[in-house]
């Protein structure tokens, strides 16, 4: 799945390795835009794993996302674009870049992490096909469509395709004309009605965890208890952002794996779900195994060892007695020669960062988030 030297957390043990052994993969959303858009070793460890794979699959509910953050996102960027004065007319790309950017939204569907990703990702690929060209607005939005039909050309939709969510409920405004009982038709009373304890689980699981629908579940849980029938539906097609994670997960078929950038998956598995497994795609970590120097902001330092790291973080071994004692998101320095070379000394040999996480099962490992540069 990784590189040679390199370890991906989170990775099923011998994914694919045996042969007689058959594997379902689940391509959650984040994980479908990934492996068209996503950082290099990223891209490959989801193509690997989808050759390994007996059976790949996703579902509505991910397709209906997938449009709706992704390429809407496209669809408001080339609306912009189409603003743009005297449209054949060569100019500067980064003249006309900043013009529409300027006009995109703060926030966008997903998150305003995704949105700033997804600007950044295309800004960078434009900026790369036309460095400081004369290009017209018409060009430019050609190239927009063009980055968004192959999204959507590429979006993988196998015979492995489940449904248990289409509804009018998630239209705007609702389509739905069923009521006050959800008719024989509608696919989302699967998991609105039929598995309502489950989904209400998830939502409870979600509320008490650091996710970010979780202050939004928190607070409304009661409204969702409440909730029966097609109400409960029409709660969730209004505040689908909230409850999108929940219903893809109820989408996963038992015995699958689930492939995805979202933690939210991580935390329901473990909670509710030994049917079905999950990967989280992370940047390959570097495996080191020297030894390293861990120093918090307000208590002695202590050795440990660099299990492994990479630009972002790292995972580290030390006295379980020191571990305990480590704070979430405390401040901690870490300094070990794997952070510098000789050649280049005046890099240093030491990190800063957060403590993130301290291993539930192994209470010597605890994961330190460097910030991002």
């Amino acid at each position: 799945m990784t590189p040679n030297g390199t370890t991906n957390e989170g990775e099923p043990t011998g994914w694919a390795a045996d042969p007689r052994s058959e594997t379902a993969l689940f391509l959650e959303t984040s994980a479908q835009f990934h492996r068209l858009t996503g950082p290099d070793l990223i891209r490959d460890t989801i193509n690997v794993m989808i050759d390994g794979s007996d059976k790949v699959g996703t579902s509505w509910y991910v397709e209906r996302e997938f449009k709706y953050v992704y390429i809407g996102f496209f669809d408001t960027v080339a609306g912009e674009v189409r603003k743009l004065s005297h449209l054949s007319r060569p100019r500067k790309f980064w003249e006309m870049w900043l013009e529409v950017d300027y006009q995109l939204p703060k926030y966008y569907a997903g998150g305003p992490k995704v949105f700033l990703w997804l600007s950044k990702t295309l800004s960078e690929a434009l900026a790369e096909e036309f460095g400081n060209e004369l290009v017209t607005p018409l060009t430019l939005l050609n190239r927009v469509v063009g980055h968004k039909e192959f999204l959507l050309a590429n979006f993988i939709k196998r015979k492995d395709f489940f449904n248990k969510s289409s509804c009018g409920v998630w239209d705007k405004p609702h389509s739905c004309s069923c009521g006050p009982d959800p008719d024989a038709d509608c696919r989302l009373k699967e998991v609105g009605v039929e598995m309502r304890s489950d989904f209400l689980a998830a939502a409870e699981t979600l509320s008490r965890s650091n996710c970010s629908e979780s202050k939004w579940l928190k607070e409304n849980l009661p409204r969702l208890e409440a909730a029966h029938g097609k109400a409960l539906l029409d709660l969730m097609g209004e505040h689908r952002d909230y409850v999108s994670d929940i219903v893809i997960f109820w989408e996963v078929p038992d015995g699958w794996t689930i492939l995805t950038r979202d933690r939210a998956f991580g935390i329901l598995q473990e909670a509710l779900r030994d049917e079905v497994k999950v990967y989280t795609l992370r940047l390959p970590r570097e495996a080191s195994g020297e030894k390293c120097q861990v120093r918090p902001q307000a208590a002695p330092e202590a050795e440990g060892v660099l299990i492994n790291y990479n630009a972002k973080g790292a995972r580290i071994s030390a006295d379980p007695v020191f571990v305990k004692r480590l704070r979430k998101r405390e401040h901690v320095t870490i300094s070990t020669k794997e952070f510098g070379t000789d050649e280049a000394p005046e890099l240093g040999y030491s990190r800063d960062g957060r403590v993130v996480y301290r291993d539930k099962k192994d209470v010597s490992v605890f994961a330190v988030r460097f910030p991002s540069e």
